[in-house]
C-alpha cells in the first residue's frame, strides 16, 4: 500500500511546527539567490507563475559557485537566476524575505500563520504538489513581476556597504596563487571571452565561466578591468 501522497497521519498526535525563519543568524557578507529549475513543471507551463528558491550563499563568487554545484544533486534540469543580490548580513535579508513571501502566501508550505495561509496566494492548481510538505522550505510560488518588487524591497532596505574584506581575495573565478581573477572581454561578435595572455596551467571549464559572468553582471560586482562592470 503506497501512502506516499496521501494525508493519513499513522496515529500521530504530534503537532507539524512550522519553520522559522532560515539561517537568520547565518550573517556575513555574502549573496542572496533568486532561483529556478528549467524543468519544473510550474515554472515550464505557459502561466506567469515560476517555483524559485530564496536561498544564500556566503563570501564571493567562487564560494557561491561550489554552493550551486550542490544544489544540481536534487533538481534535474539546468538551474538559473531571476535576481542576484550581494549583501553585508546573509541571514538578516534571507530571513527578512522569506518571512515576507510567507506572509504574503506565497510558499510552497501550507501552514497557517497570523497572517494566513502561507499559501494562499499560490494557484489552487498547484497546492496539491506540496500538501506533505516533504520538498524544500525555501521555495515560493510567484509571478516574476511580484517577485521583482520582493528584490527591490530587500535592495532598498539592506544596501550593500562592499565586498571587503572579500575585494582581494580569492573569490573571484581564476584567482590563484600564481594567476589574477579572469577578466571578460568583448570579442569581434560582442560576446564575452576570459582574456588568456600571460596565465599559468588551463582555464576553467565553460559551465564556470557562465556562472562567473551571470554573478558578475547580476550582482554588478567584478574585478577591476572586467567588461561585465560595463553590462
Amino acid at each position: 500500500m503506497d501512502l506516499q501522497n496521501s494525508l493519513h497521519h499513522f496515529g500521530s498526535t504530534a503537532k507539524d511546527d512550522a519553520p522559522q525563519p532560515g539561517n537568520e543568524n547565518h550573517n556575513g557578507v555574502g549573496c542572496i539567490y533568486f532561483m529556478s529549475c528549467r524543468d519544473n513543471f510550474i515554472t515550464s507551463d505557459s502561466s506567469r507563475y515560476v517555483a524559485v528558491k530564496i536561498g544564500l550563499a556566503h563570501d564571493g563568487e567562487q564560494s557561491m559557485r561550489k554552493v550551486m554545484e550542490k544544489h544540481a544533486t536534487s533538481n534535474s534540469g539546468d538551474l538559473y537566476f531571476h535576481h542576484l543580490l550581494p549583501v553585508n548580513k546573509c541571514g538578516t535579508v534571507e530571513s527578512y524575505l522569506h518571512r515576507r513571501l510567507r506572509n504574503d502566501g506565497y510558499s510552497t508550505l501550507n501552514y497557517v500563520g497570523k497572517h494566513g495561509a502561507w499559501n494562499r496566494k499560490v494557484p489552487e492548481r498547484y497546492r496539491d504538489y506540496f500538501q506533505n510538505k516533504t520538498g524544500g522550505k525555501e521555495w515560493f510560488i510567484i509571478t516574476l513581476s511580484q517577485l521583482a518588487k520582493y528584490y527591490e524591497a530587500a535592495k532598498e532596505k539592506f544596501p550593500f556597504r562592499g565586498l571587503a574584506p572579500y575585494a582581494d581575495s580569492l573569490e573571484w573565478t581564476g584567482s590563484t596563487s600564481k594567476n589574477e581573477a579572469y577578466r571578460f572581454q568583448f570579442n569581434r561578435d560582442g560576446l564575452p571571452v576570459i582574456q588568456t595572455a600571460g596565465r599559468i596551467g588551463r582555464t576553467h571549464a565553460a559551465r564556470a565561466l557562465n556562472f562567473a559572468w551571470t554573478y558578475r553582471t547580476l550582482t554588478g560586482l567584478a574585478p577591476e578591468g572586467c567588461c561585465s562592470l560595463a553590462v
